[in-house]
Order: C-alpha cells, then sequence, then structure tokens
C-alpha cells in the first residue's frame, strides 16, 4: 500500500506545473544528497542526507546558497519522519525539533475538497506551541526524497504519537 501510495504521490508531482521549473540550488554540502529542496519564500528549503553508507542524520536548511539563515542537524530525538495515508492520495513529511519550534518539510496529495479535487500540496511550515507561526508553500519541484524507505535508511523515528500528528495547515493550499 505505502509503495502505491508513493507512487501516486511522484505522479502527481511530475503533473504539477512546478515540476516544468528548473530545480533550485539546493542548500545541501557536497557529501550530502538533496532529499527534499524547493524554492519557498524568499528562499530555498533543503533536507539533506548523508551520501555515505552508513551515514547519519538529517539536515534542514533554509536560506540562500550564499546565505543560510537556519540550519538544522537531525540530532537523536529532534527529528522524526512517517508517511501517512489518505482516501486517495497520501503523505510523507520530515520533522525538525529546535528552540521550542517544529519545522515539517512535506509532501501530499489527495482530494483535499470538492472544489480543489485531487490535488498535490508540498512545501514547509513552522510551529511553536502548538500554532502555526509561517507556511510556505514550494514554488518548485522538491523531489520525491521523503519516504519509509528513506527513513529506515537512516534510522529516523516513525512512531506514531500525538506529536507525531500531522495536518497540513490551510494556509497550504490553493485559493
Amino acid at each position: 500500500m505505502k509503495a502505491v501510495v508513493a507512487g501516486y504521490i511522484a505522479a502527481a508531482l511530475a503533473l504539477t506545473p512546478e515540476a516544468a521549473k528548473p530545480a533550485p540550488a539546493d542548500l545541501c554540502a557536497s557529501d550530502e544528497t538533496p532529499v527534499f529542496s524547493c524554492l519557498a519564500g524568499s528562499g530555498v528549503v533543503s533536507v539533506c542526507a548523508p551520501k555515505a553508507a552508513g551515514g547519519h542524520g538529517l539536515k534542514y536548511r533554509y536560506g540562500k546558497p550564499e546565505r543560510i539563515e537556519r540550519e538544522h542537524p537531525g540530532a537523536c530525538g529532534s527529528v522524526e519522519g512517517r508517511t501517512v495515508t489518505y482516501s486517495g492520495g497520501g503523505a510523507a513529511f520530515v520533522r525538525f525539533k529546535a528552540d521550542g519550534y517544529r519545522y515539517t518539510a512535506f509532501i501530499a496529495i489527495g482530494r483535499w475538497s470538492r472544489t480543489l479535487g485531487r490535488a498535490s500540496v508540498k512545501g514547509v511550515f513552522v510551529e511553536r506551541a502548538g500554532k502555526v507561526v509561517a507556511a510556505l508553500a514550494c514554488k518548485s519541484d522538491p523531489g520525491d526524497g521523503l519516504g519509509a524507505e528513506l527513513f529506515r535508511k537512516l534510522a529516523i523515528p516513525t512512531r506514531s504519537n500525538a506529536d507525531a500528528d500531522f495536518q497540513i495547515p490551510d494556509q497550504m493550499f490553493p485559493k
């Protein structure tokens, strides 16, 4: 089932207008691979994985190649990822916790409303004390690196508990 959901997500991303835009410069180091990277807000958001076999941890970065504004290494206990199945689609997300904030990068596809129909939504949102303080939709294709295979490979916790609940903020959906 998860493979089917991943297939739906990949197919939907390939059909979106954002997929036609050139990929942005990612913010990953030379020894890292971008697993999620897109233009968002006034910068680029990247989630980077180690290239080396046996490497550990994801890193979250936001900013521009010449000036990274925010960086969070995925220290043990501060990062989690999960896939979620929806009727007609699904989602994959990775969440970083740092300094009282939660940074969530995600890709999702589903039937969100009668007027929207089946659509993909992708981006990053930031929460503090349970409230969304920033929501940035991707303006380019973030890639298809997020998912159960990545989480297993890097031993990213995927536990399902109240802290890991995933809800896409309303402001992420097209109007």
